[in-house]
């Protein structure tokens, strides 16, 4: 499809679903599913979209992984928990460091020589930009290094446990190739038999032989 999209085969695409109150073009009384239109069933199904949208805006109560991964799928909903746990893992870190400044602040005040034609604002200045070297800064930087290993471990365990809870614990991703690539020469693979398209290394290394040039002119 991406390849059709850049040859100009299709104008767009777009993900089907379930039409929603949050539509701009949605008409107040008409049913939100196209099951209970189609069918007159009766059932009652939930708007899948207002029902996120209005879970998902609020600031306390979690993020709500299952339902971002019934409408987006795993691999967006695998994306907000690994931001979710960032973000909740970086509380440590923050706290540990705003200790470190405040007490970089209040040694350097006490350490400073204040005259009365001293300007306020460059006294200030110049406390901010001393608190940040202390004996502590050293500590602080290893404990940083630290952190970021033990979350590393911790987005393992939360990765294996979402995985594992959605049953796709054994499946693996599969990328698709660029529509702009392009091979010039076909190797035969060795263990499926089959012809596949590469771009020759020597080619490979000209074009990243002129992009570190042009980086390193820059």
């Amino acid at each position: 499809l991406s390849y059709l999209l850049m040859k100009n085969v299709y104008l767009d695409a777009f993900v089907m679903h379930d039409r929603s109150a949050l539509e701009p073009v949605y008409v107040p009384g008409e049913p939100t599913s196209t099951r209970d239109r189609d069918y007159g069933s009766g059932r009652t199904v939930k708007d899948t979209r207002t029902s996120l949208d209005s879970h998902w805006r609020k600031l306390m109560g979690g993020q709500p992984l299952d339902s971002i991964r019934d409408y987006f799928g795993e691999k967006i909903s695998f994306y907000f928990a690994w931001v979710g746990t960032f973000i909740a893992s970086l509380v440590v870190p923050a706290v540990i460091g705003l200790g470190v400044f405040f007490f970089g602040v209040i040694e350097k005040n006490s350490g400073l020589l204040r005259t009365e034609d001293v300007n306020a604002i460059i006294y200030t200045v110049d406390v901010i930009k001393a608190a940040g070297d202390t004996f502590l800064t050293p500590f602080f930087a290893f404990t940083v290094c630290l952190w970021g290993t033990v979350f590393l471990e911790i987005w393992k365990r939360r990765q294996a446990s979402l995985a594992h809870r959605w049953n796709v614990d054994h499946f693996s991703a599969e990328e698709p190739d660029r529509p702009q690539f392009y091979g010039s020469v076909a190797i035969r693979d060795p263990i499926t038999g089959d012809l596949t398209w590469h771009y020759p290394m020597i080619r490979r290394l000209a074009k990243y032989c002129c992009s570190v040039g042009f980086f390193i002119m820059m």
